[in-house]
């Protein structure tokens, strides 16, 4: 299988996320988490905060990125870029709406 058959397969893991089956949901949910703890802000007593959401979401969203084009068997010429921002974006969204990545004012606690 190619790049554009695993992007295709992760699109699949995506929608397995967003109706809470099969096991890639965990492993993603997991992932995600990672890279946010990765990127949040943290108070001095180790608690998770509120920080700049939108630049850590960019972040998370370039982490993506790299793991998808700097895959050892990743061919560019076989997905576009516009593709795999795209696909970024929407595993984006899915960690906020579904995952909830981000504290939003006034939480105590991080979820995800």
């Amino acid at each position: 299988a190619g790049p554009a058959d695993r992007l295709q397969a992760v699109g699949g893991a995506i929608v397995a996320l967003d109706s809470g089956l099969g096991h890639m949901s965990e492993a993603i949910i997991q992932r995600l988490n990672k890279m946010f703890v990765n990127v949040a802000d943290v108070r001095d007593d180790g608690k998770l905060c509120v920080g700049n959401g939108d630049a850590q979401l960019k972040l998370i969203e370039n982490e993506i990125y790299n793991m998808i084009v700097n895959d050892a068997s990743f061919q560019a010429d076989e997905v576009p870029e516009e593709i795999i921002n795209q696909f970024c974006v929407a595993l984006i969204a899915v960690a906020v709406a579904k995952c909830r990545v981000l504290l939003r004012p006034g939480d105590d606690d991080a979820a995800a």
